[in-house]
């Protein structure tokens, strides 16, 4: 075969391989694309995007356990989060199979009494150190629950809250108003950002992160390289905070409200529900929202928020103070506190 006729063959094969290749990413599972929208790796890894199984949100399945308001998912397991300071020993992590509810492994985090909210980033979980004195983060292998390391975030870390992960670096609110980008490979501090008191939570629209500031009432969006734009007024405390491909929804504690954050006009609208919301899943065409004082969880559509708002109790009873909200692709997740719910 001459040089030329090799170079033609090989430079077909190409052309097959990139044509096949394009037909899988359009062949993707709901799981992967929506509505012609690529999700970011966070997004993934929760499975926050598919339609909710919302004829099976009553069957009213619990799992006791002691003070489980952390929870997060890594595309099988349900990881629970039990601090220390409940327990009278080190934190506790619980890993629950989502399929079956079957308990599948239980952890603890060696020097951590304190551990709070948590994210998965493909590999590993990790779990904040929410203690006022503390800037660590916990690294967790979620394949075998072992102890991996503690990242310390420095004096900007101290205080931490919610961690997230936006598909190449992990990003923590803390307690302090700051937000703190770190390499989750190497532990090392990328940029932070100060935006005033109680970071809550964060939300990743696959350019910008998005916090909530409890203090202040409002939502900012920092840049990757950790710069914040003007904050949003969004009236009643926001703690959780979710996106959902086209707008940010808060759950705003002292207003007993949801809101949701029009982007990029940055309009906002509130709708009622339980009382003191804290936080807040997207199922693909559902917010989910838990009211901690009214034990439920408010389910509202993000296309029909005025007529399809609907309360569901959880976890058992009224008092069961549901605090965490997590959506695994089948069902809604609630961590209350005594219970894990499953709707």
């Amino acid at each position: 075969m001459t040089g030329t006729k090799l170079a033609s063959v090989k430079l077909a094969v190409l052309l097959c391989i990139t044509m096949t290749l394009g037909l899988s990413a359009l062949a993707q599972t709901p799981s992967q694309v929506v509505t012609g929208k690529y999700q970011n790796p966070n997004q993934l890894a929760e499975q926050s995007w598919y339609k909710a199984n919302t004829s099976a949100i009553l069957t009213g399945t619990y799992y006791n356990f002691s003070s489980p308001k952390s929870i997060t998912f890594d595309g099988e397991h349900i990881w629970v989060q039990h601090s220390g300071s409940n327990t009278g020993t080190s934190s506790q992590l619980d890993k629950v199979r989502s399929s079956d509810g079957a308990l599948v492994g239980t952890f603890t985090i060696p020097g951590s009494t304190s551990a709070g909210n948590m994210a998965f980033d493909g590999v590993n979980i990790w779990a904040a150190e929410h203690d006022p004195s503390s800037s660590l983060i916990h690294q967790i292998r979620a394949a075998d629950g072992a102890f991996v390391t503690s990242c310390n975030l420095g004096t900007n870390g101290l205080w931490p809250n919610t961690p997230v992960f936006d598909g190449t670096n992990m990003w923590v609110g803390t307690n302090l108003g700051f937000v703190v980008k770190y390499s989750p490979s190497s532990c090392s501090v990328i940029c932070s950002a100060n935006v005033g008191g109680r970071v809550y939570d964060e939300a990743f629209d696959g350019t910008n992160m998005w916090v909530t500031n409890f203090n202040n009432s409002t939502v900012t969006k920092i840049s990757s390289s950790c710069v914040a734009s003007t904050p949003v007024n969004v009236a009643g405390g926001p703690i959780g905070i979710v996106y959902d491909g086209t707008n940010l929804w808060t759950a705003n504690q002292t207003g007993n409200t949801v809101s949701k954050i029009a982007l990029p006009s940055l309009a906002v609208t509130s709708y009622s529900v339980g009382t003191l919301p804290q936080y807040i899943a997207y199922d693909g065409a559902n917010v989910w929202v838990t009211n901690i004082t009214s034990g439920t969880v408010n389910r509202v559509s993000t296309t029909a928020p005025l007529t399809q708002n609907t309360s569901f109790t959880t976890c058992g009873s009224t008092t069961s103070s549901p605090f965490n909200v997590l959506f695994d692709g089948a069902h809604v997740w609630v961590g209350c506190s005594t219970a894990l719910g499953k709707m």
